[in-house]
Parts: C-alpha cells; sequence; structure tokens
C-alpha cells in the first residue's frame, strides 16, 4: 500500500515498477540503495526516499513482532510446566 500511495500519481507503469521488488522481497535492499546514491524525492511522489524507508521498516518490524509473540505465546500455553519456568 505504501508503493501505491507513494507513486500513484506517476501512472500505473511507475507503480507496477516500483511493486516488483515488493513482490520478489528485494524493496529494503531497492530503499537501501536508492539512500545510498541520495535519490532525492520525485515530483508527484508523496514523501522522499527516506521518509519512505523509515516507513517501510517500521512496518516490517510491527508485522515481524507480531507472529514472533504469536509464537511464543503458543509455546508457554502448550508447553507445560517446563517452558512457563523459564519465563
Amino acid at each position: 500500500l505504501m508503493v501505491f500511495f507513494q507513486n500513484k500519481k506517476l501512472g500505473l507503469g511507475r507503480v507496477l515498477m516500483e511493486a516488483f521488488p515488493v513482490l520478489i522481497g528485494l524493496k529494503p535492499a531497492v530503499d537501501a540503495y536508492n539512500i545510498a546514491k541520495g535519490k532525492k524525492q520525485e515530483k508527484g511522489q508523496t514523501v522522499n526516499p527516506l521518509a519512505e524507508m523509515t516507513a517501510i521498516k517500521g512496518i516490517e518490524m510491527f508485522a515481524e513482532a507480531i507472529s514472533g509473540v504469536i509464537i511464543q505465546l503458543m509455546a508457554i500455553v502448550t508447553g507445560g510446566g517446563d517452558v512457563a519456568a523459564w519465563v
């Protein structure tokens, strides 16, 4: 969604070009490359590349934390007395 809102004013082709790294899992690498090269905010984009990378990283950390918490809670609940003693 972030990629769509960032590039929607630049056309469907640009949205699809920016969405491809997201689909194959290379968005963090592409963002880091753009920041390292000093890419500036283009006309029509919502935020600059650094703000986009920061937002994507925040979303990524939050999404990964939810699954980790669920796995840990399931281990505690189903593990019996031995697992609960470690907590």
